[in-house]
């Protein structure tokens, strides 16, 4: 089979994905990327996807326009600036292979947080806190960046507080709308 009729034959369902993962299948754009890599580069196919989500993000923006935290949506956006700019230096410096293993190994220490922190829930809402908001952030804009997998350090954050189902649904699609579009020039960047 050509190599553009693979690419095609993995393009295709990864694009299906991402599309019924923001129609309530939510979890399936994570079998996107892995699905790409398997007939392209990481950061390459991380870009090939960027497009697309940003299509999606502005219907979602439009829907959520009014229920989100502007206080959480800042300090997160002012943590993914930054791990935007060390995703983009981590991808330029790295071999793709560095890159396969690392995003492995932060999707593994995402599920052994999540796993170690089941038992510290609490029901009561909290403010959220700069340090860490700013620190999952920055987690959440270079996983972004690397894999299109900021949604585990954005959990993180956001989960303890408690935000009502709206409000959380429109916090992440402020903060992901915002990180798509600074990861553009970052990929224009890397070429």
């Amino acid at each position: 089979m050509p190599e553009s009729c693979l690419f095609y034959a993995a393009a295709v369902p990864a694009v299906i994905l991402v599309g019924l993962s923001k129609g309530g299948f939510s979890g399936l754009s994570m079998l996107s990327l892995p699905l790409l890599t398997l007939v392209s580069a990481p950061i390459r196919a991380a870009a090939i996807m960027l497009p697309i989500l940003i299509v999606q993000d502005m219907v979602s923006l439009w829907a959520y326009r009014r229920d989100f935290d502007r206080r959480v949506v800042a300090i997160l956006l002012a943590g993914a600036f930054g791990g935007i700019g060390l995703g983009a230096l981590f991808a330029a410096r790295v071999s793709d292979a560095a890159v396969l293993l690392f995003v492995g190994v932060i999707a593994a220490g995402f599920v052994l947080y999540s796993w170690l922190r089941r038992g510290a829930r609490s029901d009561v809402p909290r403010p959220g806190r700069i340090a860490p908001g700013i620190f999952w952030g920055a987690c959440a804009g270079f996983t972004s960046f690397i894999a299109n997998a900021g949604g585990p350090p954005f959990q993180a954050y956001v989960l303890p507080l408690r935000l009502t189902p709206q409000t959380y649904a429109g916090c992440q699609t402020m903060v992901f709308a915002a990180v798509n579009l600074m990861k553009l020039a970052a990929f224009f960047a890397l070429g």
